[in-house]
This record gives C-alpha cells, structure tokens and sequence, in this order.
C-alpha cells in the first residue's frame, strides 16, 4: 500500500439539479451526463491535474497547483455554457477548491483538506467556482487577464467564487511552490466577467 503525504489542490465538482433533470429527462440526461464526463476529464487532464474518481455526477480531482484547478473548473463552466454539447440540457455545475496537507494511500486522497474542499463545493451555486482563502492566496497574482477578486466574509457566511462566461478565456499555469501556507477558511470572490459577478 502506498501511503504519503503531499501538498494539493483538490477540485470537487457537481451538477445542480441533476436529480431533478433524471426525473424530467432520463434519457437526454443520460447522454447529458456522458458529455459532462468527457468535458470534465478533457478539463482536468489538460490543467495537468489527476481525476482521483467520479463522484456521481461530479469529480474529485487533485493539482499540484490550485491556478490549475481553476482553470480547469473555468474551462468546464465554459464547455457547459452552450446547452447543445450537452444534449439540450443546461447542466449548472458548481465547484469548490482547496489546498492541503493530506494523505495519499491507493490512488485516493483523504484529511481536512479533502473534507473542506468537498464542504466548499456544497455552499456553491450552479455557475459558481467557490475557493478557500489558501488556493486564494496561493493564485492572487498569477490569475489571467481579466479576473477579478471580491472577498466574501468567512465561511460561516460566503466563501469566494469563480463565474464562467461563454466567451473563451484561456488560462496559464506557471509553478509555484510556497513554504508557508495559511490554513483559513473560504473567503473571497474571483469572477471570470468582465463586468464582474
């Protein structure tokens, strides 16, 4: 059994609604839901991140970089913003991002910071990106043109969040390593308008 421990960016994400869409529509949902698959994996895969499993209809995934966890939460919101990829079916996804500490045993991901990635991903909106004050911090200056930062309070209120535009953005990761890591709660606003959210 391999186990260790390592610094990641951990991406969950899930379709608002999706229970709602099987019972009006199981048939388009079932082709809907395929298409979401592919367009997640295209996603994370080509933000250099790890599919750790599908979860229903969401993924967990892990980065070694959180800018590239959001950029390929950005690229799914976008791949999903035209109804007719995903059989005629709006499928509002929400995401949520965290960095941490954790263990890695047999291809899988466990800890805190897992646990508040996925309690982030719950406090979402359909369309929404939510991220912690860490991944935040870890991606403030690297963001590409035309993202904006807007703090919400804790996260007893609003943690921060990622809008998607139909029009293409394209994001860039450089590496970057930090040796202090600040381990707070989700707290800021990042929107991908360019009219803000």
């Amino acid at each position: 059994m391999d186990s260790h421990h390592a610094i990641a960016a951990y991406l969950f994400t899930d379709i608002v609604g999706s229970t709602k869409l099987w019972e009006d529509h199981p048939e388009r949902m079932r082709e809907a839901l395929a298409r979401h698959d592919a367009m997640t994996r295209r996603a994370v895969e080509s933000h250099r991140g790890t599919i750790v499993k599908m979860v229903g209809d969401g993924v967990h995934a892990a980065f070694d970089d959180p800018l590239d966890a959001i950029c390929a939460a950005v690229e799914l919101q976008q791949a999903l913003a035209d109804p007719e990829r995903t059989n005629g079916l709006a499928l509002p996804v929400r995401s949520g991002v965290h960095v941490g500490l954790d263990e890695r045993r047999d291809n899988d991901f466990f800890g805190r910071g897992v646990n508040r990635a996925a309690r982030i991903v719950a406090l979402a909106h359909g369309g929404q990106v939510l991220m912690s004050q860490v991944a935040m911090s870890l991606v403030r200056e690297r963001l590409p043109p035309g993202v904006t930062v807007r703090d919400l309070g804790s996260a007893k209120r609003f943690p921060r969040c990622i809008r998607s535009v139909p029009h293409r953005t394209t994001c860039r990761s450089r590496r970057h390593r930090s040796s202090a890591v600040n381990w707070s709660s989700p707290r800021s606003e990042v929107c991908w308008r360019r009219r803000g959210c």
